[in-house]
């Protein structure tokens, strides 16, 4: 396990690139947290499923379970209304 000083340089660089980039002008409460976006990334938005944030995670193949599980719901779904 890392500790914090190991990663503060990463730390304040993101933290740095989310104040210029968010609150040029403004006074926030992340001002007083450089300690927030130790293990995030400073552009992300924090939701999920969105695309611009998590492009890679969104575009991947599904695997063969997921396929699976995709069919049955379909058919249990077909069943229901039935």
């Amino acid at each position: 396990m890392k500790r914090w000083h190991q990663d503060f340089r990463i730390t304040h660089r993101e933290w740095t690139k989310h104040r210029r980039t968010y609150h040029p002008d403004s006074a926030c409460p992340c001002d007083d947290q450089a300690g927030r976006f130790r293990k995030t990334d400073a552009h992300d938005c924090g939701r999920a499923r969105c695309f611009l944030c998590h492009h890679a995670k969104l575009l991947r193949q599904k695997t063969h379970e997921e396929r699976l599980a995709d069919v049955s719901l379909r058919e249990q779904l077909l069943a229901l209304r039935r």
